[in-house]
């Protein structure tokens, strides 16, 4: 398995939020022996703001300025997972360095089960699962460009993951 894994060292997910790519994105780490990085978490570490707050205070645009820097340095390290955030997509420049150094991974998850989720902490959504579908729309194709592979999240945890362990 890790053969394969050669010439694109890193292991990355995309997928809109509330589809497991942090849980996942951890799991695989742990699976393959490799380090585990989530870019909003490292943003809230370096910035010592919530993603929601940066989101609020200085807009999107800030923010994906942000992700893209943290993208970038996630890149430079090898045999290391990535978890990106659900709008990491929607720059080309992130999914130009994330696919030179690592093999995408799409986490596809039922609309209906994300929704069902705690949606508050999601600033694009503020809790409102209409959103999620208008994102949806918009997104999907993008993850569906630039994954290397597609992996349902909708069986037991370890499962997915033997799904993404053999896909890679």
């Amino acid at each position: 398995m890790q053969e394969r894994l050669v010439e694109k060292q890193n292991v990355v997910f995309i997928g809109m939020p509330g589809s497991g790519k942090s849980t996942l994105g951890r799991l695989t780490a742990e699976r393959l022996g490799w380090e585990f990085y989530d870019t909003d978490p490292l943003i809230e570490q370096r910035t010592g703001r919530k993603v929601s707050e940066i989101f609020h205070t200085d807009g999107e645009e800030a923010f994906r300025c942000l992700e893209t820097e943290t993208i970038r340095e996630c890149c430079q390290r090898r045999r290391v997972v990535i978890a990106t955030g659900g709008g990491a997509v929607t720059r080309p420049e992130n999914m130009a360095m994330l696919a030179a150094t690592g093999r995408l991974i799409y986490l596809d998850r039922p609309l209906d089960v994300i929704a069902a989720c705690n949606l508050h902490d999601r600033p694009l959504l503020a809790g409102d699962s209409r959103r999620l579908y208008v994102l949806f729309d918009q997104r999907k194709p993008l993850y569906e460009q630039y994954a290397n592979c597609r992996v349902a999240n909708v069986q037991p945890l370890d499962r997915v993951v033997e799904t993404i362990l053999t896909a890679i």
